[in-house]
C-alpha cells in the first residue's frame, strides 16, 4: 500500500520525518441521523492498522466532510493502543445550517524535542461568521472559537482530546463546541432551538442525541465499545 510504503521508508532516514496525514472523508463515525461508519469497514480496518503501526512519526490527522469543527483523538475497538489528534474543519457552506467558517492552525518545529522533525501545534482558531444575526440585523460579525483556552482541548496533549464525557454531559454548548453556533448567534439559536425547534425534534424520535454525539466522537468503529458507550 503506498502510504505504509511512505512510512515504512522513512524510518530508514537518519532523522525521520513527521506526517499530518489530510483528506475530505476521514475515517470514524458519523452522528448526523442516526450513526453510521463514514468508510467501509474493510477500508478502516486497514489505515488504522498502519496508523497504530506508524503513530510516532503521525502527530495529526485532518478531514472535513460534516461541515463542523471538531477537534477528536478516537478510541479503536480493534488497534487499542492507537492514539492519534483528529482535526476536523468546518466548512465555508452554511448548506447544513452549520454558520460559514474556516480553522487555522499554526505549525512549527517543536524546540523542545532535540535532534528531530517532531512538530508543535499553536493558535488553533476556529473562525465563524454569525449568519443568523447577520440576517437579523444586517449586521456583519465573526466570532474566533479556541478549542484550547475554552475547552482544554489541545493538539499537543493527546489525553486532553479523549476527555469529551464530562465536557458533554455537564454542557448545553455543543453548538460552539461543533463551531457552527457561537458568539452572538448563540442568542438567536438558543431562542429558536433551544425552546422550539429542539424539543419538537427531541421529542419526535432524538432522545438519544447527547450520548449518540458523545460516543461518536470517542470511537472510530460502529461495534460493541461503541454500543456499551450508547448505554
Amino acid at each position: 500500500m503506498w502510504l505504509q510504503k511512505i512510512l515504512k521508508e522513512n524510518l530508514k532516514l537518519a532523522q525521520p520525518k513527521q506526517f499530518i496525514l489530510a483528506m475530505h472523508i476521514f475515517p470514524g463515525l458519523n452522528d448526523y441521523n442516526g450513526v453510521q461508519e463514514f468508510w467501509h469497514a474493510n477500508y478502516t480496518n486497514q489505515l488504522l492498522q498502519i496508523i497504530e503501526e506508524y503513530q510516532d512519526n503521525i502527530q495529526l490527522v485532518s478531514g472535513a466532510h460534516i461541515h463542523r469543527s471538531q477537534v477528536r483523538n478516537p478510541s479503536s475497538s480493534s488497534y487499542q493502543n492507537i492514539s492519534v489528534p483528529l482535526l476536523v474543519t468546518t466548512s465555508i457552506t452554511p448548506i447544513y445550517f452549520n454558520n460559514p467558517g474556516y480553522t487555522t492552525l499554526e505549525i512549527s518545529l517543536d524546540k523542545r524535542v532535540n535532534k528531530t522533525n517532531h512538530l508543535e501545534f499553536s493558535k488553533l482558531l476556529v473562525h465563524t461568521f454569525q449568519l443568523q444575526y447577520y440576517l437579523l440585523t444586517g449586521t456583519k460579525a465573526w466570532h474566533d472559537l479556541d478549542p484550547k483556552e475554552q475547552y482544554g482541548l489541545d493538539l499537543n496533549d493527546k489525553s486532553t482530546l479523549r476527555n469529551y464525557k464530562s465536557f458533554v454531559e455537564n454542557s448545553m454548548d455543543l453548538g460552539a463546541f461543533d463551531g457552527f453556533a457561537t458568539g452572538m448567534d448563540t442568542y438567536t439559536r438558543e431562542a429558536l432551538y433551544g425552546f422550539i425547534f429542539y424539543p419538537l425534534y427531541v421529542d419526535a424520535d432524538h432522545e438519544n442525541d447527547l450520548p449518540l454525539y458523545m460516543c461518536s466522537l470517542l470511537w472510530y468503529e460502529n461495534g460493541d465499545d461503541f454500543k456499551e458507550c450508547m448505554n
